[in-house]
């Protein structure tokens, strides 16, 4: 399937990027294309942008597009971890404390047409670390991602316009 939308995903790595903050989206040309710059629970980014194939499996027939000349829309996911804190450690200027990531998720909604970000949203969990490192070995706590469910009902507020 990606290598029927590789127009599209190299457009997607082109001009993605996080927006900062919430932004409100009018009307998106209809026909979007879920992507994927890292895939939730992973620690890296993926090898390379691909179509969140699950997300696209569940588009209605008239959203889905079949090649990427259908693509005018396209919503970019990005799972992530953000540092939060950290354990300090006994001594911490011998040994630094591990590290807390609390789970989040950034949305971009970019115009294809334009080639431009014109909307998106970014999740997170708040962190609920343990108040004392879980062992005496440095251990990395990662918090949960957001839900997926929580960036479909974010994808579903968005307005596309009538074909």
């Amino acid at each position: 399937m990606d290598a029927r939308f590789a127009a599209v995903l190299s457009d997607a790595l082109a001009v993605a990027r996080k927006p900062k903050g919430d932004a409100t989206v009018q009307k998106l040309a209809p026909k979007y294309l879920p992507v994927l710059l890292t895939e939730r629970g992973a620690l890296h980014p993926a090898e390379s942008t691909h179509v969140d194939a699950d997300l696209y499996a569940e588009l209605t027939p008239e959203e889905r597009p079949t090649s990427s000349d259908d693509v005018h829309t396209i919503v970019v996911i990005d799972w992530c971890y953000e540092q939060t804190g950290y354990y300090a450690s006994r001594d911490a200027f011998k040994t630094p404390g591990a590290l807390v990531y609390a789970g989040a998720c950034t949305v971009s909604v970019i115009d294809r047409d334009s080639k431009k970000l014109v909307g998106g949203r970014h999740f997170a969990v708040p962190t609920q670390a343990p108040a004392t490192r879980p062992s005496d070995a440095e251990t990395t706590w990662y918090g949960p991602q957001p839900l997926e469910s929580e960036i479909e009902e974010y994808i579903k507020t968005l307005h596309f316009a009538a074909k």
